[in-house]
């Protein structure tokens, strides 16, 4: 009999440790959050099992791992995304690499200098999807949501970035968003995001020209003039805008316009 009751206290003993197990295995499993997988051209900084996943200042994931595509030859970070957070994540979501710029240029993300390099979202909620295509650069649509978007056709796009002002008078009005080849890789498309406040200096007639760090205009009876219109510029690029009458039609979203060659933007300042 007490052989019989030892047995049955080993074998509840077995059951309960058993059962809990798989309850602790279950809930783990459950509240582990979704992997998913975002491809980067560069993915210098980051460090697997120690960079985050941050959305407004909270940690919602962390990069697990990253491997190289065979076939595109590309960095893929691996991502768990909290269960929790996991719901806010559609296929639309926005991933980019935050990391510290500190320049004569410019001073951002100096958060990063503490906490490391890590990736930031825009979460998009939707369809879930596994896979995305990370961004070059943080997305500047949101900043500037209701002011004016326009693009520049530039023969080259030397000394700007994303990034440079946009400058009218000397004064920031906006900043250059995105830039891209034309169909026909015979021109650069600068897509150019202008502050909502500042929205009627852009009209139909504006002109605009690369201010890009030293502008030099050199005379062989004259002698030469260098300029330099401000650190940033130096250092990011700029462009600035020219508008001769503030009584023509304003600008309006999608409008196209042609970056100014040097001799015709010195031409027009000297009228």
């Amino acid at each position: 009999m007490r052989n019989l009751i030892l047995t049955l206290m080993i074998w509840i003993i077995c059951f309960t440790a058993i059962t809990f197990g798989i309850s602790l295995t279950y809930s783990w499993y459950k509240n582990r959050g979704k992997d998913i997988y975002i491809s980067f051209k560069d993915v210098a900084g980051l460090i697997p099992n120690q960079s985050k996943i941050m959305y407004l200042g909270v940690e919602i994931g962390k990069i697990i791992d990253m491997q190289l595509n065979e076939a595109t030859k590309l960095p893929i970070v691996k991502a768990r995304i909290s269960r929790r957070s996991s719901t806010m994540i559609g296929k639309n979501s926005e991933f980019w690499i935050v990391r510290p710029e500190l320049s004569l240029g410019s001073v951002r993300n100096l958060g990063a200098i503490a906490t490391g390099d890590y990736i930031a979202v825009n979460p998009i909620k939707g369809e879930f999807s596994k896979t995305f295509i990370g961004l070059d650069a943080d997305p500047v649509d949101d900043q500037f949501e209701n002011g004016l978007k326009i693009f520049i056709k530039s023969s080259t796009a030397s000394g700007i970035e994303v990034g440079s002002a946009v400058l009218f008078r000397d004064v920031q009005i906006g900043e250059v968003g995105h830039m891209n080849l034309s169909k026909d890789r015979n021109n650069v498309i600068i897509k150019i995001y202008v502050d909502d406040a500042y929205n009627n200096v852009i009209r139909k007639n504006s002109y605009f020209a690369n201010i890009s760090g030293f502008h030099a205009s050199i005379n062989l009876f004259s002698g030469s003039e260098i300029s330099l219109n401000s650190i940033r510029t130096l250092i990011k690029g700029g462009i600035t805008v020219i508008t001769p009458n503030m009584n023509s039609a304003p600008a309006k979203n999608g409008d196209t316009f042609t970056m100014l060659t040097q001799e015709q933007f010195q031409a027009l300042q000297n009228n």
